[in-house]
């Protein structure tokens, strides 16, 4: 036996703003469940160029990064070689879409970097704080 549950939303305008309101309620959710929900971290934008170092630097050119990004902690780089596959065993990484990026670390000292140039300098050094989202901007440019 089938049964059928026949509903007419016409009759009454407050069934189809009610329904409206649970859309809307569950779209809400759904959002805030993808919010920043980091207890500690880093949320960032990697901007990344390459070409002449001779030129001023007002001249560099810099494009959004999307790839993977590496984040080091100072003490632990300190004890490595600087080659990108050493560096790489012992960082925590994640994928940086159109210049974006956001981890969870614990606290620390800690150094990003990318493949394509694991140098690391001061600009490319962050302190993540207990429960703290820290946000920064990285600025990578590479001369060739």
């Amino acid at each position: 036996m089938l049964l059928t549950l026949k509903t007419n939303y016409n009759q009454n305008p407050l069934n189809i703003l009610s329904l409206f309101f649970i859309f809307m309620l569950l779209t809400i959710f759904n959002f805030s469940c993808k919010t920043d929900n980091i207890e500690s971290g880093i949320k960032g934008v990697v901007k990344y160029g390459e070409g002449n170092c001779s030129l001023d630097p007002s001249f560099w050119y810099y494009n959004s990064y999307s790839g993977y990004v590496y984040l080091i902690q100072e003490n632990v780089k300190d004890t490595l070689s600087a080659s990108y596959n050493s560096l790489n065993l012992y960082s925590d990484s994640t994928y940086c879409n159109n210049g974006n990026f956001l981890i969870s670390l614990n606290p620390g000292n800690y150094y990003l970097f990318i493949k394509e140039y694991p140098i690391f300098g001061n600009d490319q050094k962050v302190t993540v704080y207990y429960n703290q989202l820290s946000e920064k901007e990285f600025f990578i440019y590479k001369c060739i």
